[in-house]
């Protein structure tokens, strides 16, 4: 199971822009740790967000979060950027075909 996920909302009728947001759940207990999850997760999203950019215009307004879901204690504490990278990298690709459905 991939520890990231993401959640997205589509509005065909609002401005073409995109908007993100990360967040890490509380079950990582140090804050430091969920900063430094945060910003791998942001450097995965900024390095395949080419595949959303892909789109045809006019998109609309695109709301997603990408939550980190920590449920392995062994698997957070030597998760390195790879699995992120790769979630993320796995992600966007779906998300493009499911707004590119949607929006034809």
């Amino acid at each position: 199971m991939s520890p990231v996920r993401c959640y997205y909302i589509f509005d065909t009728q609002g401005v073409s822009r995109t908007m993100v947001g990360f967040s890490v759940t509380k079950k990582v207990r140090n804050s430091s740790e969920r900063n430094h999850i945060r910003r791998r997760m942001r450097e995965g999203y900024r390095l395949h967000k080419h595949l959303l950019e892909e789109l045809p215009k006019p998109l609309g307004l695109l709301k997603m979060v990408f939550l980190f879901i920590g449920r392995d204690q062994k698997a957070k504490k030597n998760l390195g950027f790879q699995p992120i990278h790769h979630a993320i990298n796995s992600l966007l690709p779906r998300v493009k075909e499911e707004i590119s459905g949607a929006a034809s």
